[in-house]
């Protein structure tokens, strides 16, 4: 279970967590929170945290509160991500396809 700030609203949370778990499942990796810094491990991360500050309302400092993050590193994830998909190519495609399997789960 992911931690949580006290400020952090409940669905923010939720959605949060729905975030995590699907992008889990498409990058395959097993704890997203984790200290893991594979390429591949980074690229989800840095993905579920600007799903989470898409998806929500949550400042910087808390998205990195929930990953076990600074806020700077929320920051730069952002940064990163934002540059793939202006560059398009296979990225986006991984990218439609969580941000689908995520709109799907938040509405069921």
């Amino acid at each position: 279970m992911l931690s949580v700030p006290e400020t952090c609203a409940y669905t923010d949370y939720g959605i949060c967590q729905i975030v995590i778990n699907e992008t889990e499942k498409l990058f395959g990796i097993r704890d997203l929170v984790k200290y893991y810094r594979t390429s591949r491990a980074v690229e989800a991360r840095h993905t579920a945290m600007y799903l989470c500050r898409q998806y929500t309302e949550l400042p910087l400092h808390e998205v990195g509160y929930i990953f076990g993050r600074d806020h700077t590193t929320v920051y730069h994830g952002e940064r990163r991500i934002k540059e793939r998909l202006e560059a398009g190519g296979r990225y986006c495609s991984i990218y439609n396809r969580l941000k689908s399997r995520i709109d799907q789960e938040i509405e069921s």
